[in-house]
This record gives C-alpha cells, sequence and structure tokens, in this order.
C-alpha cells in the first residue's frame, strides 16, 4: 500500500485509521491557494485509494481535518475545524455528514478522535486566545 500521492503542490496530513489491509481512512488538507484550504479523505479498498470528498462549508476559507476514527466501513468519524470552529463529521457508508450536536468557542479545535464504540467517542483538543 501507498500513501496517495499528492495533487496539489501543498498538502498536509494528519489522520489514519485502519480497520483492516483493505479499509484503511486518511485525511489530508488541501492548500488550493494562499487563504483558501479544504480537507479531503481517501479510502483504501485493498487495491486503490478513492477519494471521498469531505463536506467543506461553502462558505469556508478554511477547513482542516486532523484526525479519523474508524469502528466500522459504514462507521467513520473525521474532527478538526472550519473557520475557528471545532468540526465533527461522520461517514455512514454513502456519505458525511456534519455532527452538529458538537459545541465549542471561537478559536476551539479537536486534533484528536478517542473511543471503543461509535457511542462513545470522545474529542480532544484545544483553544486558542488570539487577542488583536
Amino acid at each position: 500500500m501507498t500513501v496517495p500521492a499528492p495533487r496539489w503542490e501543498k498538502r498536509r496530513s494528519k489522520g489514519v485509521a485502519a480497520l483492516s489491509p483493505t479499509d484503511v481512512w486518511f485525511d489530508y488538507t488541501d492548500w488550493l491557494m494562499p487563504h483558501k484550504v479544504r480537507s479531503l479523505v481517501e479510502h483504501w479498498t485493498g487495491s486503490s485509494w478513492q477519494v471521498v470528498e469531505s463536506p467543506n462549508l461553502d462558505q469556508s476559507w478554511y477547513e482542516e481535518l486532523s484526525a479519523v476514527r474508524a469502528f466500522g466501513p459504514n462507521d467513520v468519524w473525521a474532527s478538526g475545524w472550519s473557520d475557528y470552529q471545532p468540526l465533527v463529521l461522520r461517514w455512514n457508508g454513502s456519505a458525511w455528514a456534519f455532527d452538529d450536536s458538537v459545541g465549542g468557542q471561537e478559536y476551539d479545535m479537536f486534533n484528536a478522535l478517542a473511543g471503543s464504540t461509535s457511542s462513545d467517542v470522545f474529542a480532544i483538543g484545544s483553544q486558542h486566545d488570539y487577542v488583536a
């Protein structure tokens, strides 16, 4: 298995989750232009990497995924931040959805996911206080 080749000049990966040798999830961030960043996810099927577009927010100028956690082929979580707000996504086997139950304040971000089942997931992160 090889890591996906960059499609753009600037790419940063932070998360990998493997359920088996034929079921691996890999998240990364693409720098599309100055001040425009989007998140992407790829899925290893055992023979090739498939791009599974994450649902980047339409108005977002910055969206970064920093962790991925898989509990099953139809139950994958990803976390990070979008426009200075915490972000959690969930894959149900056919599409990603935003988890609206996530709270948080401006400049909160999630850096890792932990849990033994999908009903017991913890997002670990930080808050940055920027003073102008």
